[in-house]
Parts: C-alpha cells; sequence; structure tokens
C-alpha cells in the first residue's frame, strides 16, 4: 500500500494526507504513541515541521512554484514514528537515519525486515549517555576528538589550539584571538 506513493509528489497538507491514510490502514506501526495521553496520536503539521526543523525529515523542494513533498518524505517521516515510538529522542533519530541509505530505510521500516543490530539497546543507551553529558556542560552530547597542538611561545607561555577548528580561522579571527590574548595578559598583570 505504502508503494503505491513511490512517485507521488505533493503539498504539505497532501503529505499530511497520505500519511493519515497510512495510519489509518496501520495504525500500530505509523501513528505517534504520545505519553502524555496514553494513545496514539494521528499526523499534523506541527510534526512535519518539527521533523524537518530537527532534520529527520528532509525540507520540501522547490518545484513548479510551490513547495513539494515526495516518496522520500513519507519513508523519513514513518522511519521517524516507528524510532520515536521505540523511545529514541530526536537527535538520535536524527542521525541513525543519516548513517543510512534510503534502500536500507524503505527496507527497514516500510517492509518491516528490522535488523536487530540497528535498533539495538545500546542506542538507547548512548542516547542515555548523551543527555547526562549534556547536563554536564557537553552541549553536543558526545565525547569530542580533539586534535590538539601546543604552542610553547617561550618557556613559560605556552598556548593550547585545537586543530579541528584550525582550519575554519580567517586573518579577522587571528586578530581578535591576539587581541584577547593581549587583553588577558595586561588584566593579569593590572591584578597583581
Amino acid at each position: 500500500m505504502i508503494y503505491d506513493y513511490e512517485n507521488w509528489t505533493g503539498t504539505r497538507p497532501e503529505l499530511v494526507t497520505v500519511i493519515r491514510i497510512i495510519e489509518q490502514n496501520y495504525p500500530n506501526q505509523y501513528k505517534m504513541y504520545s505519553k502524555q495521553l496514553g494513545k496514539l496520536i494521528s499526523i499534523n503539521e506541527r510534526r512535519i515541521q518539527q521533523f524537518i526543523d530537527e532534520g529527520i525529515v528532509p525540507k520540501p523542494v522547490f518545484e513548479k512554484k510551490k513547495y513539494q513533498y515526495n516518496f522520500t518524505h513519507i519513508v523519513r517521516y514513518l522511519s521517524g514514528v516507528i524510532l520515536r515510538n521505540k523511545g529514541f529522542p530526536l537527535k538520535i533519530i536524527k542521525e541513525q537515519l543519516d548513517q543510512n541509505d534510503f534502500e536500507f530505510l524503505k527496507n527497514e521500516f516500510i517492509h518491516g525486515k528490522e535488523d536487530k543490530e540497528f535498533l539495538k539497546k545500546e542506542n538507547l543507551e548512548d542516547s542515555e549517555f548523551s543527555g547526562r553529558l549534556q547536563k554536564l556542560g557537553r552541549n553536543e552530547g558526545r565525547v569530542l576528538n580533539i586534535l590538539q597542538m601546543k604552542l610553547a611561545i617561550t618557556p613559560w607561555c605556552n598556548l593550547s589550539l585545537n586543530l579541528n577548528k584550525l582550519n575554519t580561522l580567517k586573518d579577522e579571527d587571528i586578530d581578535t584571538l591576539t587581541e584577547g590574548i593581549s587583553r588577558s595578559l595586561r588584566a593579569l598583570i593590572k591584578n597583581k
């Protein structure tokens, strides 16, 4: 039934209508479970926008003077709902969907050939760990692999650099950093 829409394109209201039809035929699989309400709830435009904002569903394509949605949007939305119902946070859902190609997602979620490795508990444990790191101030929610270089300007003055950011520096950024170091040194001397 879902494959009837493989060549489908339409507007956002039409996307909502198509997904509602799919939900009506497979409510337990494709309706989102609301913990707050304690029941399955239907799609709405607000959730589509949330999934777009979170990167779970790609932005629509601008064609023929309007925004168009297609089968990719349907598959990504339905895949996102399935993972959300399994307890995955939105950030992890986006990462998991982005790491897998479209054919895999169709097989995984639309055909229902669940790969147990894909949905293993480690991913949920990772998201819990991620949340704990965020509470400690690591906004990315993961341990970062940082390549650092230390410049020994004098025997008593060292400067640490994150090499991951080095390529993004422009001349004005270097001037700002230099001024920041200069101001900090002068403030330290004044306060002594």
